[in-house]
């Protein structure tokens, strides 16, 4: 745990120039097709501006939204917060229609401090481990994918940190966590 402001301000310079990967709680109420309370997208945006002052190479944004066990449907996908994000950004917002896969791993590749928010975690049942075709090998294979995404990696929720999701406790130390 971090003491001073001077530790948080330790931490976050490591991220300077980097590749990093933010898990953050993007799991909000949706009432026909938009944003119904932002408060939670509105307690990241302090975060990561103050990564961006950082001129990071690339920022990659992680979250789920509700409960699809594994499936995708439209009112459960992150497409629909990006507009918000990017108004209380000020800046663009690239969507990326899956959080495993090659077009998950491009980020990797992105620079200029781009900004990336990866589709919701939950269509990929491994995320929870609570669907019907969860299986603990494809827990595991599945954080291959976000192990490959980035080298920073910072889980902005703290109460994110006590689940027991892949996206938490699947990435295993080759990834530099850095706790705030």
């Amino acid at each position: 745990m971090l003491s001073s402001k001077a530790d948080i301000d330790h931490v976050l310079n490591q991220l300077a120039n980097k590749s990093v990967l933010i898990r953050v709680d993007f799991n909000v109420p949706i009432k026909e097709g938009k944003v119904e309370n932002a408060t939670r997208i509105q307690g990241a945006i302090p975060t990561i501006m103050k990564i961006l002052e950082l001129n990071p190479q690339n920022v990659a944004l992680m979250s789920h939204m509700g409960r699809p066990d594994g499936k995708r449907f439209e009112n459960a996908s992150l497409k629909i917060i990006v507009l918000k994000l990017e108004e209380l950004l000020g800046t663009e917002v690239n969507f990326v229609n899956d959080c495993a896969g090659s077009e998950a791993t491009q980020v990797a590749n992105a620079r200029n401090g781009q900004i990336n928010l990866l589709e919701n975690l939950r269509f990929h049942v491994q995320e929870d481990g609570k669907g019907d075709d969860a299986i603990e090998a494809e827990i595991k294979a599945d954080m291959r994918v976000l192990r490959k995404l980035e080298r920073k990696y910072l889980p902005w929720e703290i109460f994110m940190q006590m689940r027991a999701h892949s996206s938490m406790v699947g990435i295993d130390h080759k990834l530099e966590w850095l706790v705030i």
